[in-house]
């Protein structure tokens, strides 16, 4: 029951009926939030107990800001070498040398995630992006996971082991940051679909980057998925989509008779037959619309090249 992330006076509280006071320890930084506890041996402790329980947190303080400042360092060093990486601003060699010098082995496989704390394109308090990352780094640090990080505008971008089972561990550490107390903001998580090495960040990256668009409430985190045939189809401009249609089939657009049989010849592989058993007319029927299409088109519909015209087209439609 205690917001440890907002606490900044001593809490006693009861534990194996035993009193224990815990103090928060200075930091340096705001985010990191660290603690003593000090078993009470007595109702009231005196004062030259309170003068040596003073100075063991002035040396934890001491000691833990010096430490919260050297991760701090090391943390936006990493994200500045990671940023490179992925804008392709670094060599090969650069990027071996790096990371032989950080005792990270350079044929290791990541998956790539994409922590986005924005909603609806809007900037999030600077603090509440400062804790999700801390505690982000924290479940990483005390679960052990072979996970890197580092901090892109307000994403945090973790570089999975392939080793582990990717959504999984996302969905625990998901439920993880959800739950904690003071925490106002939800978020979305999108990761990569395959695994590669470091030298491959900037594609990892997209696709993790892809995913995301696909997040929502009631589905935060996405894997991503390669667009089929359609959708790709539809990321064309609408304007040269039309031009597109209206050149491969535009005389016959109007004539539905004569569109379903050729949307029929070219999905059931140009089998004649089959098409007119599918449309329930005669073979000849079907040879005659044909002949019919090819001259209002002006083009061989035996032509390879001419059929994914047209096939493109129809998708397009």
């Amino acid at each position: 029951g205690i917001d440890y992330l907002n606490l900044t006076v001593p809490v006693r509280v009861e534990f194996n009926h035993q009193l224990i006071d815990i103090l928060p320890i200075f930091s340096a930084l705001n985010e990191n939030k660290a603690f003593a506890a000090f078993v009470v041996n007595q109702d009231e402790p005196s004062s030259f107990q309170i003068l040596k329980r003073q100075q063991v947190m002035n040396t934890l303080g001491l000691a833990n800001s010096r430490t919260d400042l050297l991760n701090e360092t090391e943390f936006r060093n990493r994200s500045g070498f990671f940023l490179n990486v992925m804008q392709r601003g670094l060599s090969h060699e650069a990027i071996d040398n790096y990371l032989y010098n950080a005792n990270i082995d350079n044929k290791r496989r990541y998956r790539v995630a994409i922590l986005d704390f924005s909603q609806k394109n809007k900037v999030i308090e600077s603090r509440q992006f400062e804790i999700r990352q801390q505690l982000t780094r924290w479940f990483i640090f005390e679960h052990d996971w072979q996970v890197l990080t580092f901090s892109h505008r307000q994403q945090l971008v973790l570089l999975i082991d392939e080793q582990i089972d990717t959504r999984q561990f996302l969905q625990r550490l998901y439920d993880f940051l959800i739950q904690q107390p003071g925490l106002h903001y939800a978020f979305t998580i999108g990761f990569s679909r395959i695994a590669e090495s470091i030298h491959m960040l900037s594609d990892l990256y997209d696709q993790a980057n892809n995913a995301l668009k696909l997040t929502s409430q009631q589905h935060p985190i996405m894997r991503f998925r390669p667009k089929n045939a359609q959708e790709l189809l539809h990321l064309l401009p609408k304007q040269e989509a039309r031009v597109f249609v209206e050149k491969t089939l535009g005389p016959i657009l109007e004539n539905a008779e004569l569109l379903e049989t050729l949307e029929t010849y070219v999905f059931l592989h140009q089998n004649v037959t089959a098409v007119a058993n599918a449309l329930f007319v005669h073979r000849n029927t079907i040879t005659y619309r044909l002949k019919r299409i090819s001259e209002l088109l002006g083009v061989d519909l035996e032509m390879p090249d001419v059929l994914v015209d047209i096939q493109l087209a129809l998708l397009l439609i």
